[in-house]
């Protein structure tokens, strides 16, 4: 097994679900986090629906082996992020107790512009609502306190809302909406518009175990391990540079291509597991401090400055010429029709007369284009036209053929840091990880990760 990291990062699964199911697969505690007390003890094998009824969360029982009982009054000590390599089967569980096909527990709904502190690590302490910086017990597991279950860290005065379920057993997992999840989830309720309330669920994770699903799920694992171990490094330096970025919204980072793709144990390979573990704890430093390493699939012959794509300096992003002609996405087309155009732009049928890409930067991206209609002309970027239209990339021409718009266009992805396809050209060419990275990122080392607060 791995080492793991002792940094508890928060992944945004779903932004608001009103019935979502979860099943305990080997069994899981419920915490009130407003107390800190575990409000039931769910047996392994046990699927639940969940609503949101009059205050009130209700677990209803979804099969025949929904077992549930009250905690006893011997200690509770949970491991979270601690799982096994191989998924265990959801069918063929036992009722070991009481059958429990339906229990509702209390919770408050949330106030106004709620913060939640972002948690440093789940470790043993005191039922308080806050989180130590000690050693756990177990050098390689998060572990919860044997009174309660450590939970998200509130600033001072705020107390966090909802209940977190967290496995049992030592390597236990947790299924949500059908898919499979290593850690603990936090159940937030959600005030809604009309009164209603629904509930974010928010994804507890150490650091490593996020980062055996996010490497596969970004980079086909089947590449030279080399470009493997780049991803590795790469997204785990995305990762910690962009811990707090949605610290209003009480999660790090989104599960889609917003932040990095997150799909839980499913996406696990065992080369994207070795690529993860040789590299543990190891990121990458401009200035001693660890960088956003964006990455993409395809630049189309060179990668891109950060200003000419978000308009802001990033300075260890520079443009570098790259080798990613064998990748399937290196040329492409798109052909819309001018309905298709104005309905993507929210235009009135007929009215669309032109887009004409007027600036460009040294790489060929449009940087800028103008949206010419009967009424007015409007200036986009092409990061925008990108969007609207979804194309892979912002390097295009645009030509009018057949009452259609023909964007004909190179690489797929920003154009930003590292190229995926020409790592993998890189890696095969006899490049290690750490000189694919320093030739993609400016100014910076290949270093370990130092643990120190707020990390």
């Amino acid at each position: 097994m791995p080492s793991r990291s002792g940094q508890v990062i928060r992944v945004l699964l779903s932004r608001s679900s009103k019935t979502p199911d979860i099943a305990m697969i080997d069994g899981a505690s419920i915490v009130n986090l407003a107390t800190m007390q575990p409000a039931f003890n769910v047996a392994a094998g046990s699927r639940f629906q969940l609503k949101c009824e009059n205050k009130r969360l209700v677990f209803s029982g979804a099969d025949q082996f929904c077992l549930a009982q009250a905690p006893s009054t011997s200690s509770i000590r949970q491991v979270v992020a601690m799982a096994p390599r191989v998924l265990p089967p959801l069918s063929g569980f036992q009722p070991n107790g009481a059958v429990l096909t339906k229990f509702s527990l209390a919770f408050d709904v949330p106030q106004p512009k709620l913060i939640l502190g972002k948690p440093s690590s789940l470790t043993a302490g005191t039922a308080t609502g806050t989180i130590s910086s000690g050693s756990a017990p177990n050098a390689n597991a998060i572990a919860a306190p044997t009174a309660a279950v450590a939970a998200p860290g509130p600033k001072r005065g705020i107390k966090p809302v909802g209940y977190l379920v967290v496995p049992q057993a030592k390597d236990g997992l947790l299924s949500y909406n059908g898919r499979v999840y290593r850690g603990a989830i936090w159940f937030k309720p959600v005030a809604i518009a009309g009164g209603e309330v629904s509930f974010q669920a928010i994804n507890l994770v150490d650091l490593e175990d996020y980062l055996l699903s996010v490497v596969p799920s970004e980079m086909p694992t089947t590449w030279h391990l080399e470009a493997v171990k780049a991803q590795s490094i790469a997204a785990r330096s995305y990762a910690v540079a962009n811990y707090w970025k949605n610290e209003r919204e009480n999660y790090d980072l989104k599960d889609t291509t917003d932040d990095q793709v997150y799909l839980g144990v499913e996406s696990e390979t065992t080369s994207g597991n070795r690529a993860c573990d040789e590299t543990s704890g190891i990121v990458l430093k401009h200035n001693q401090k660890v960088i956003s390493a964006f990455f993409h699939s395809t630049s189309g012959g060179a990668t891109e400055a950060g200003e000419n794509v978000w308009g802001k300096e990033i300075p260890y992003v520079q443009p570098v010429v790259d080798y990613d002609d064998n990748s399937p996405h290196f040329s492409w087309q798109r052909r819309y029709t001018v309905d298709q155009a104005e309905k993507a732009f929210g235009l009135k049928q007929g009215t669309l007369l032109s887009i004409h890409p007027f600036w460009k930067v040294a790489s060929n991206r449009v940087r800028q284009a103008a949206v010419v209609s009967v009424d007015n002309t409007t200036l986009v970027s092409g990061e925008r036209l990108r969007q609207v239209f979804k194309l892979p990339s912002s390097i295009f021409n645009v030509s009018f053929e057949d009452g259609s718009y023909i964007f004909a266009g190179r690489g797929f992805g920003h154009g930003l840091g590292m190229s995926q396809y020409g790592a993998r050209t890189l890696a095969e060419s006899g490049y290690n990880a750490a000189q694919i990275l320093s030739y993609y990122y400016r100014d910076v080392s290949v270093e370990y990760l130092n643990r120190s607060p707020g990390i």
